[in-house]
C-alpha cells in the first residue's frame, strides 16, 4: 500500500502528527474551531489559522498577520484570540479595509504588523 493511501493509527497516527505538527514546536492545544491550533516555541504563543500564524505574542509583543486572506474567518480567529489571551486588540473591517484598535488608538490593519504590549 502506498504511503498515501495507507490509514494511520494508533502510535503510528500518534508519531506522524508529532512530526508533522509539532517539531521542533511544542504543540499545546486546538481551539476549539477548525483548523485552528496554538503553537508555543520559546516563549512566543502563535494561533495558527490553517498553516498561519494569525497571531503571535509573547511578554512584549504582538504580531498580527492574515497571510493574505483578509477573511471573515480570518478575523474572528484574531479577536478570539485576543479575548481568550487578554491582548487588548480588536481587529474590524469598514468599507473592505481592516483596522486594528489597541490601547485607545485605532490603526490601519497590514500583514505584519508589531504591537507593543
Amino acid at each position: 500500500m502506498s504511503t498515501f493511501n495507507k490509514r494511520l493509527e494508533g502510535q503510528e497516527l500518534e508519531n506522524y502528527i508529532a512530526k508533522r505538527f509539532t517539531s521542533p514546536s511544542k504543540r499545546v492545544s486546538q481551539v476549539g474551531t477548525h483548523k485552528t491550533n496554538i503553537i508555543e516555541l520559546q516563549g512566543l504563543t502563535s494561533v495558527v489559522y490553517h498553516s498561519t500564524a494569525v497571531v503571535q505574542f509573547d511578554n512584549d509583543k504582538i504580531i498580527l498577520n492574515s497571510g493574505g486572506w483578509e477573511t471573515a474567518t480570518t478575523k474572528s480567529r484574531m479577536n478570539q484570540a485576543s479575548n481568550e489571551y487578554g491582548l487588548g486588540f480588536d481587529v474590524y473591517q469598514v468599507d473592505f479595509n481592516w483596522y486594528v484598535d489597541y490601547k485607545g488608538e485605532t490603526i490601519p490593519f497590514k500583514d505584519g504588523i508589531v504591537l507593543d504590549r
